[in-house]
């Protein structure tokens, strides 16, 4: 089952996937997502963690108020001392963003769901006056399907730069770090030149290689019995 938080309140967020990055199609990566959570099939070494970080992304990638909000917005703050957010901040921003095409009502509901869903995802502190900022954990699983999930696609940024990995604190030094030690990849880096030496050719190569041998193999889900 996917978190709650995050897909139960996605619907109060202005969310368009027609919006969507260039190229990215839900569709295309369900029949995977129905193995990995309606089957019960789970990534190697599968934490509660992996979901959370590739159910953010997810919504990032299909709703671009998310998206800035995570990405851009809410990085930016943690510049200052201290960082937190609140409503009240958020629905300032989203009256800036947005250029008052909601009433203040919507505004709020907004505003919630984007701090409810931040806040699930593990980029802040639950609180009633302020939530924290915080980076949430990233597993070495969830990264990895996440740089190929967005390979193919036309995306803001670069594989190195972009809001996505930027809004759970992985930037500069600390992301290539990560890439240098990470499974299925071959990341090498010269001034500014740089190779992901890509081991798989795609998403569902790499899960098939990755996911535990008995539960996803020779591109069947035995748990639904369907082709993948």
């Amino acid at each position: 089952m996917l978190p709650r938080d995050i897909t139960q309140n996605s619907h109060v967020v202005y969310r368009t996937r027609q919006l969507g990055e260039a190229g990215y199609s839900f569709a295309d990566t369900f029949r995977l997502w129905r193995c990995l959570w309606r089957c019960n099939v789970t990534l190697t070494n599968s934490t509660t963690v992996t979901r959370l970080n590739i159910c953010h992304w997810h919504l990032q990638l299909t709703d671009p108020l998310y998206r800035a909000f995570t990405g851009m917005f809410l990085e930016q703050r943690h510049l200052r001392p201290q960082p937190s957010v609140d409503r009240d901040v958020t629905v300032r921003w989203m009256q800036q963003t947005l250029a008052g095409r909601w009433g203040s009502a919507t505004m709020r509901r907004m505003a919630t769901g984007l701090l409810t869903c931040a806040t699930a995802a593990g980029l802040c502190m639950p609180g009633t006056q302020g939530r924290p900022l915080t980076s949430p954990r990233v597993t070495d699983d969830a990264l990895a399907y996440f740089l190929y999930l967005l390979r193919p696609l036309a995306f803001e940024g670069s594989l190195l730069e972009n809001p996505y990995l930027a809004s759970v604190g992985l930037t500069a030094g600390v992301l290539e770090q990560r890439l240098r030690r990470l499974p299925g990849l071959a990341f090498r880096r010269m001034g500014e030149l740089w190779d992901f030496g890509w081991q798989y050719a795609d998403l569902h190569a790499w899960a098939q290689h990755t996911l535990a041998p008995r539960q996803y193999e020779d591109d069947a889900c035995k748990c639904c019995k369907r082709q993948l």
